[in-house]
């Protein structure tokens, strides 16, 4: 049992879930922040959107490594790792803190009747980014123009 240090009333707690709409499909420049076990037995990557438009957005994404069948679990692994050419990998920690090109779908989940729109990581390429450096004052590059069809992390 846990206490509280002060009584919890119910009616001063905002219960909303506070669910965000899924982002478009699309190609996002990302962080992997870290991950958390789930209620399935398996856990959740977290990767925070870098820039554009959706700029601070979190995506969770469910990993199951360890289940023989789930394939797509062992697949994301092998793309993060590949995307910063680690080789072979002992644990998730190696992928910790860098930057990835992640393209996302938006879809309903085969087993949620209700027809809710939910985000998949597909494909993950590097951002050319590497891990994720602490940022120093410097003066930036000067850039150069490309077509609008190039995505976020080849800028």
């Amino acid at each position: 049992m846990v206490a509280f240090n002060t009584p919890l009333d119910p009616n001063s707690v905002d219960t909303s879930s506070g669910d965000f709409p899924p982002l478009p499909a699309g190609e996002y420049h990302a962080k992997l922040n870290g991950e958390a076990a789930n209620k399935r037995g398996s856990f959740d990557f977290e990767f925070q959107i870098l820039n554009g438009e959706y700029a601070g957005r979190k995506i969770w994404q469910s990993v199951d490594i360890f289940a023989a069948e789930d394939w797509k679990g062992r697949k994301l692994c092998a793309q993060l790792a590949n995307a910063h050419n680690l080789g072979a990998i002992q644990s998730t920690d190696i992928l910790m803190g860098r930057e990835y090109g992640i393209k996302l779908n938006a879809k309903p989940a085969k087993k949620d009747p209700s027809g809710k729109i939910y985000n998949n990581i597909v494909d993950v390429q590097n951002s050319g980014q590497g891990a994720a450096q602490p940022q120093q004052a410097t003066t930036p590059p000067q850039q150069t123009q490309q077509a609008p069809s190039t995505p976020p992390w080849g800028q």
